[in-house]
């Protein structure tokens, strides 16, 4: 089934299983649940869009605004989702770009918005295809979201995940050096020697090798008006008895932000389409858990201030390696 026709699929199973609302009725009513049933009311929607709506359905996981012209119906689905970033990118690639909403990691898509709250997605559906005179989903889906943030408290930049403790904190650094002298000088015991490199070089080998996944790298980074080769990167390996080919991987966009790469890496960095991943915390750190079938090792990713560290081992080897990262 094409994303669309799945899209226009579920909703016509969400409105016909709950009930309508009149649009006079204001849908910010707390009914002690974590949200509000709607998180925008019908003037609000109309006024961003420029569209009519005349009523609002309440679903299980969010509200559909729905409306009409002289030449079709139209819909707006504004919910939660519980599926991962790696797994709405797969379905919803079609002029796809990673991007950040309100400081919040997004998917921005021909088929809608995704914002990564950390424990759930929160999404923007139009559905606006079936008239001829609604405004392109592309200008509408991001000022939806930021109002419908806006809502939950997310009113200014933020981290790219939710705050959590602080925790404590690495070993010091300076800002102006190279970032090979960030890294761990060991790890097991034995010696690690990283390789400078650069985003350029890191995009020139991947596209020779797959455009869709470059695509995603290079817009992470172009979305925010940088190039490529203003990143800077290293990596290196080793091999400690018993535990396997342990890999640490780091990209640095200086005074930048390094949340939409977060979203996009899971598959800019694996062949496999099949992916989820998962927010844990290691020694009070926050932590992206890749889960990725094809891999020996786990693959854990972590942001810190411009940096984002890609650690591929065990998490016993894991722990050590992240009281060595900054």
């Amino acid at each position: 089934m094409l994303p669309a026709l799945a899209l226009v699929v579920g909703l016509a199973l969400a409105v016909g299983l709950a009930p309508p609302v009149s649009p006079a009725v204001a849908q910010d009513v707390d009914d002690g649940s974590t949200d509000p049933p709607c998180l925008l009311a019908l003037d609000e929607v109309a006024g961003i869009t420029g569209l009519t709506f005349d009523r609002v359905v309440i679903g299980d996981a969010g509200c559909i605004y729905e409306g009409a012209d002289p030449t079709g119906s139209y819909m707006v689905d504004i919910r939660f989702e519980d599926r991962g970033m790696p797994g709405v990118m797969a379905e919803f690639a079609a002029g796809g770009t990673s991007t950040s909403i309100r400081g919040m990691p997004a998917w921005v898509s021909d088929d809608g918005a995704w914002v990564d709250l950390g424990d759930r997605r929160l999404a923007v559906l139009p559905i606006l295809f079936f008239s001829t005179e609604t405004p392109d989903a592309s200008s509408i889906v991001v000022p939806l979201a930021e109002e419908a943030l806006g809502r939950l408290g997310i009113t200014a930049p933020a981290s790219p995940r939710p705050s959590v403790a602080a925790p404590s904190a690495g070993p010091s650094i300076d800002p102006s050096a190279a970032l090979v002298t960030w890294f761990p000088r060991e790890i097991a015991g034995v010696p690690l020697v990283p390789t400078p490199g650069t985003g350029g070089a890191f995009l020139a080998e991947l596209d020779a090798i797959d455009t869709f996944r470059a695509g995603l790298f290079r817009d992470a980074i172009t979305g925010q008006g940088r190039s490529p080769d203003e990143m800077e990167t290293a990596t290196g390996s080793v091999e400690p008895p018993g535990a396997g080919r342990v890999t640490v991987a780091a990209f640095r966009l200086r005074d930048g932000d390094v949340g939409p790469l977060l979203v996009v890496m899971p598959f800019v960095l694996s062949e496999s389409m099949s992916l989820g991943t998962s927010d844990i915390q290691i020694d009070g750190r926050p932590v992206t858990e890749v889960q990725d079938a094809t891999l020996g090792v786990p693959r854990h990713m972590l942001v810190s201030g411009d940096v984002l560290w890609v650690v591929d081992a065990p998490v016993e080897i894991l722990r050590e390696v992240l009281r060595g990262l900054p």
